[in-house]
């Protein structure tokens, strides 16, 4: 969805400001955001090894980015 798209560019901008091109490009470029409720985000990863590393590392950098990008906390899954 369109919307989605828009929407997860802006996150990848905020997470710009904090994290160098590299890290962008390894972690972030290549996530899609499928799904937003007022509760969660569901972001699709596409290699499996990269999940458990941005769940635990980047999850909570993830989160704030959609609070500033959406205006409302949720919990990224």
């Amino acid at each position: 969805m369109q919307a989605y798209n828009d929407i997860w560019s802006n996150v990848v901008d905020v997470l710009s400001e904090e994290y160098s091109k590299n890290v962008i490009a390894l972690w972030f470029t290549s996530l899609k955001l499928h799904e937003l409720t007022d509760s969660r985000a569901l972001i699709i990863c596409d290699m499996p090894y990269k999940y458990g590393i941005i769940k635990t590392k980047y999850a909570t950098a993830i989160a704030d980015a959609l609070e500033k990008t959406v205006g409302f906390r949720v919990e990224v899954i």
